[in-house]
């Protein structure tokens, strides 16, 4: 009689469990709004590039940074090489050449076998993490689409969809804009996350030795701050106080 009365209220408990994350899934999850393409949303986009300094971006060599205390970045911007360094592992990627990559753990360089997996986590890291450094200066990647979408202020946000590249093509991101074009925060629509419209946050602005501004911080969600930390730039390795090139141990 016991045990029949546990599993009833078991039952019961469960039931309610569901329910409460139904509800709670429903007032917060937003559908994807609709907007309008054409040059007017063309031109925002480019507001933001103009604001942010995108010339100066392209001029940007050599970066590194630190994303969030979780993975290391050192990218070689024009040789498309990216160092990615976690815990006791190293990959060298060759972004427009994957099958020249290599991997190490702990100093060791591994066989191709062994390394592979590790290559396709790092570029999965990097094309997650480098997205949270530069989104802004990839509003006219391709297969991007640009729109606009009314706000209450009376002004206009601007939806980019992702149709193709990236680990996770068709995601769409509705940025929030100042007057001027720097982007404030932008909510999200993404295959990797079951909740569409969650908020991210960019502040923090900081400039590289180029000019180009980037944020380096970003409050998600309500959650802890994602965070751009130890971030460097310039002309050579040697200007990320490095002592060699990291990427020495690739094929030219």
């Amino acid at each position: 009689m016991l045990m029949k009365k546990l599993l009833k209220w078991l039952v019961i408990l469960v039931v309610l469990l569901f329910a409460g994350c139904t509800i709670g899934y429903l007032a917060v999850n937003e559908k994807l709004p609709t907007g309008t393409p054409g040059p007017e949303a063309d031109a925002l986009a480019q507001k933001v590039l103009d604001r942010l300094n995108h010339n100066g971006w392209q001029q940007t060599a050599w970066v590194a940074w630190d994303f969030d205390q979780r993975q290391q970045y050192v990218w070689h911007r024009s040789k498309n090489r990216v160092e990615v360094s976690w815990k006791k592992n190293r990959v060298l990627l060759q972004l427009q050449n994957p099958e020249q990559s290599v991997a190490f753990r702990k100093g060791e360089r591994l066989s191709t076998e062994v390394a592979q997996p590790l290559i396709e986590k790092a570029l999965r890291n990097f094309n997650n993490d480098s997205f949270w450094f530069i989104a802004p200066f990839k509003l006219f990647d391709v297969g991007s689409q640009r729109a606009l979408v009314p706000n209450k202020a009376g002004g206009n946000d601007l939806l980019i969809t992702y149709t193709k590249g990236g680990s996770t093509p068709g995601d769409s991101y509705l940025w929030q804009l100042d007057a001027e074009g720097q982007p404030l925060s932008y909510r999200m629509w993404v295959s990797i996350i079951p909740i569409g419209g969650l908020k991210a946050t960019w502040e923090s602005w900081e400039n590289l030795s180029s000019g180009a501004r980037v944020a380096t911080r970003h409050q998600f969600a309500g959650m802890l701050p994602i965070k751009i930390l130890n971030l460097r730039s310039g002309d050579t390795y040697q200007d990320l106080d490095l002592k060699e090139d990291p990427f020495a141990a690739l094929a030219e």
